[in-house]
């Protein structure tokens, strides 16, 4: 543990040198990744854990301001995402094409199944659709994505039909104009039914 402690020499970043990628940084930030088994928690294996009374130490001690954080993630992928309350990821942006197992349970919950008119496919029926294709730089986020059955995801990506995320969130189909001239957007009311007006 000692290698991830800075010394106070290196705390004012008088301690610099080349690192890999050829940029300067502290004696601490270059052996941040070192790990020679020193202070290794071997009961559990996670190197994080207390050990001997001692909690982890920081690089430095310190919180990185926003420039900090900022020219750090300028060289990493960066993933913003938004995560749901037990943490898991809901939002993946472009980093992967593929819903996620939390993505499944949120558009589970969300569509409850087939979003197009009529349909009485489950959630387990289905697959998770871009509104805006991914090949179209459309992000895999849970506003982008919606659940169809094989035989409706077949019509959208085969026919005029369309879909767009409504103002309440709720997912709407837009039939082609040869079939409704007007184009009024759809929901499936299997699943959703409208809520009645007691006012």
């Amino acid at each position: 543990m000692e290698d991830l402690v800075p010394t106070q020499r290196n705390r004012g970043g008088s301690d610099t040198g080349q690192g890999a990628n050829g940029r300067n940084g502290s004696a601490a930030t270059r052996r941040a990744g070192h790990h020679n088994g020193a202070g290794h928690n071997s009961a559990n294996g996670d190197p994080t854990r207390r050990v001997a009374g001692r909690e982890p130490p920081l690089l430095n001690g310190d919180i990185p301001t926003a420039e900090q954080a900022r020219l750090l993630a300028c060289d990493a992928r960066v993933i913003p995402a938004a995560l749901g309350s037990s943490g898991e990821v809901l939002d993946l942006g472009r980093e992967t094409r593929l819903a996620t197992t939390p993505q499944r349970r949120a558009l589970g919950i969300r569509d409850r199944g087939c979003v197009f008119p009529g349909c009485t496919r489950p959630n387990n029926w289905c697959q998770a659709h871009h509104i805006i294709e991914w090949i179209e730089h459309g992000p895999s986020d849970l506003d982008n994505l919606v659940l169809l059955c094989q035989t409706h995801h077949t019509v959208i990506h085969s026919s005029e039909w369309t879909i767009r995320m409504a103002s309440d969130g709720k997912p709407e189909c837009i039939p082609p104009p040869w079939l409704d001239p007007r184009q009024t957007p759809r929901r499936n009311r299997t699943f959703n039914p409208p809520t009645p007006d007691i006012s």
